[in-house]
């Protein structure tokens, strides 16, 4: 497997003007469209599907909490029963430098993940050129193959069960709550911040697979001494799909020790 990574400046928090709520509430006459459970993954090509779209609800939440991306960058859809805020990668104004960096790569990964050539992504908020070497925040999301994904065509039907269904999406929305909950807006960043997206490939990626603008790296990401705040899964009958959060501590008090991504 190979790593690599793109860093770039973290945008600047937007105030004024329009409330973020007038600025992607939809048309009175629009229903919010179901986004995660349109289609139950009950093959490995959807699952792959379902995987993709927690993984940019993931995301998501980071951009708009973290990074400070501006509001209307995203839209309102369903997650089952939840709300959630989705950036749209393929509409850009190109009013923003980071927003416009984050959708490129955003859509060469929901390429690389509909093919199964991802196994984690990264994004590393920290101070410095290289925020992966001072990292202050890490909320990296895993895609994992099951032996399942080996033994049947990609499009092959295997049905959930009622209890299967009920479980995922009853994990599903944990996850995603756990996500809304311990990605938190309020902490202040240093001036000097930066971030980067680190991506790794699968076993089953082409060798010479590449992003543009991206360079390898050695290592992931590490902290000796890191406080593990988001930890949660959620599994298809063909993947797992995790997400992990962890901060920099600043004593040894209710410690996890994180050594990396």
């Amino acid at each position: 497997m190979s790593d690599y990574e793109k860093i770039t400046k973290l945008p600047k928090p937007v105030f004024g003007g329009i409330s973020s709520a007038q600025k992607i509430r939809p048309p009175a006459t629009q229903a919010v469209q179901e986004f995660l459970f349109k289609k139950m993954p009950t093959s490995v090509y959807i699952s792959r599907r379902f995987v993709k779209k927690m993984l940019i609800i993931g995301i998501s939440e980071v951009c708009r909490k973290r990074l400070c991306f501006p509001e209307e960058e995203f839209i309102i859809r369903l997650a089952g029963d939840m709300k959630v805020k989705v950036i749209n990668p393929f509409v850009d104004n190109g009013k923003n430098e980071s927003v416009t960096l984050i959708k490129k790569w955003i859509r060469k990964i929901f390429e690389w993940t509909e093919n199964g050539w991802i196994d984690k992504v990264a994004i590393t908020i920290g101070t410095g050129e290289l925020p992966s070497e001072k990292p202050l925040e890490i909320y990296a999301f895993s895609m994992k193959d099951k032996e399942l994904c080996r033994k049947v065509d990609e499009h092959e039907i295997i049905d959930l069960t009622q209890e299967e269904d009920t479980k995922l999406q009853a994990d599903a929305e944990d996850l995603l709550q756990g996500l809304k909950k311990h990605v938190r807006p309020a902490r202040d960043l240093p001036d000097n911040s930066t971030f980067s997206l680190q991506v790794v490939k699968s076993k089953n990626a082409p060798k010479d697979l590449k992003i543009d603008d991206f360079h390898p790296i050695e290592n992931a990401p590490s902290f000796k001494k890191g406080n593990v705040f988001l930890k949660r899964q959620v599994q298809t009958k063909f993947h797992r799909f995790g997400v992990v959060g962890v901060e920099a501590a600043d004593s040894d008090e209710n410690i996890e020790t994180h050594q990396s991504w």
